[in-house]
């Protein structure tokens, strides 16, 4: 994979930039194009000949070209994952809408957001490169980029394919395929099974536009693979008590390990203290009071606001549900604070710590979550997880004496395994039942 940054001017690039990061190219003057949007900026010309420009620089054997913005961050294992599964040979132009139902109305449920990033296959882009500055020259009215290239893509008769794994949430970056075991050298790299593979960090991935808190979204990913993360500049870190910056170099921790796994969730049940557990691998857990549904589950909690700032759930273009309000189903929420594989047993041990936050009293006769402290997950990577149905089921096995472990097995589609242990001090589980009298709970439980 190669990368590529594009500028409208020149700026000053040093030594040790031209060592560790993309190439930087300059746009051509688009000055002789019309631009009539007052709302807008005519830089949206120039970004939307990215492509283009691109495929003039003559590369060879390229088979897609990945746009995003310069605040789109991309799991580019999964970005390969993904484009794996169609002909590049074909017309494809592959991405996702925003996540505001309003946006949508605005420019196009037809297009595929920026930010988010999308893929244009090389023969498509070839066709697009013949036509595009004339194209261009019929939409002078018309706001960015994005939709610039998608009224282009309707007049070439090439359709939206839709991937829930591009998150919509400045200078354009192009990335351009040719062997997918070589992947970008962009921010961080490392070395994985003697190859080189990298997270393109600051530069372009899932876009989100919505503000305020990603818990709730990112909570409850869909069943896809997690590919990019947009507009990460204008919302709350994504894990608590760090910069911006700090929480997307945590994030890339358990992304490194298993990027196919990465914020998939999986719905947990312990029958005997009726609890709901909500798995976000790599990101963190919820433990509930009750039994939900995984269909109430399954649904973000609106934690954040729509785009335009407005506490309207009728705003956004996905099934959502309120944060509650009773006290007793507040969820005990646990972050990712470390993660790390074991080669031999090619298993990776994540821990959960307890976040901090008061909760108001409960007066439920049952099992108090409260008194957990950590959580211990430990998962096999399956780089094959988006090659088959993507179910999962699990249930709870045994507790222990100095810790009371809740270990639970998940098992994926086929072979898929998850280790799961919760680790609380030691403390009675059921609060004011003395008839317990310290016994360890047995185990029981089930997952979706």
């Amino acid at each position: 994979m190669r990368g590529v940054v594009w500028l409208d001017n020149r700026v000053k690039y040093s030594a040790e930039d031209n060592r560790t990061l993309p190439p930087v190219r300059f746009s051509n003057d688009t000055s002789k194009f019309a631009y009539k949007n007052k709302q807008g900026h005519r830089s949206a010309i120039r970004i939307s000949r990215i492509v283009t420009e691109s495929l003039r620089m003559e590369m060879e054997n390229v088979r897609w070209f990945v746009m995003g913005d310069d605040d789109t961050v991309f799991i580019t294992d999964n970005l390969i994952r993904v484009l794996r599964k169609y002909d590049h040979t074909q017309y494809y132009y592959i991405g996702s809408l925003s996540e505001s139902h309003i946006q949508n109305i605005l420019f196009s449920y037809s297009m595929a957001y920026g930010g988010g990033g999308f893929a244009i296959s090389y023969p498509l882009a070839k066709a697009l490169s013949k036509m595009q500055d004339r194209c261009i020259q019929r939409y002078p009215g018309l706001y960015g980029s994005d939709d610039r290239v998608q009224a282009c893509m309707a007049e070439l008769g090439v359709p939206l394919t839709k991937e829930l794994g591009f998150h919509q949430v400045g200078d354009s970056v192009f990335i351009t395929f040719w062997d997918c075991s070589i992947a970008l050298l962009c921010v961080l790299t490392w070395a994985l099974g003697g190859a080189s593979r990298s997270f393109v960090v600051c530069a372009f991935v899932n876009k989100y536009d919505v503000y305020g808190n990603l818990f709730g979204l990112l909570a409850a990913h869909p069943v896809t693979p997690l590919v990019s993360l947009h507009h990460l500049d204008v919302v709350e870190p994504i894990y608590p008590n760090m910069t911006r910056l700090q929480a997307l170099k945590h994030l890339l921790l358990p992304a490194k390990l298993d990027s196919a796994g990465i914020m998939q969730q999986s719905i947990c049940y312990d029958k005997n203290r009726s609890w709901t557990i909500s798995v976000s691998w790599g990101f963190a857990i919820q433990v509930f009071r009750g039994m939900f549904s995984p269909r109430e589950i399954e649904m973000p909690s609106r934690t954040f606001l729509n785009w335009y700032k407005r506490a309207d759930y009728t705003a956004y273009s996905f099934n959502t549900r309120p944060v509650t309000r009773n006290p007793c189903q507040k969820p005990f929420v646990f972050y990712m604070s470390s993660v790390k594989m074991d080669s031999k047993l090619n298993t990776t041990t994540s821990v959960y710590n307890r976040h901090r936050v008061p909760h108001p009293p409960c007066r439920w006769k049952m099992a108090d979550p409260n008194d957990l402290q950590m959580v211990i997950v430990k998962k096999k990577p399956d780089p094959h997880l988006w090659d088959r149905v993507s179910s999962f089921f699990c249930y709870f096995i045994h507790d222990s004496h100095e810790k009371i472990n809740l270990i639970l097995d998940v098992h994926g589609s086929m072979t898929s395994v998850f280790g799961f242990i919760l680790a609380v001090t030691k403390k009675k589980l059921l609060q004011g039942d003395e008839s317990e009298g310290g016994k360890d709970h047995g185990g029981g439980g089930g997952c979706m």
